[in-house]
């Protein structure tokens, strides 16, 4: 099984099928500690997907920083 390091770094040269894989591993257990808060399935689906969209863009705004720093 791959790191969550590891399936980052394959994302971020172009592999789709690895965030898949981070998405597969990780929005069921978000989706259900948000739905123990909301108590409403739309709300916790709706916040689970926010979350992983903003993870989602900090990690390539992170990886673009690097790469303006770091050539």
């Amino acid at each position: 099984m791959q790191t969550d390091e590891q399936l980052i770094a394959d994302y971020l040269r172009g592999n789709e099928h690895a965030l898949r894989l981070l998405i597969e591993r990780y929005l069921k257990p978000i989706y259900n500690f948000v739905y123990r808060y909301t108590g409403e399935f739309g709300s916790a689906e709706e916040i689970a997907q926010d979350v992983f969209a903003k993870r989602v863009a900090k990690v390539r705004i992170v990886y673009c920083i690097i790469k303006c720093i770091c050539p």
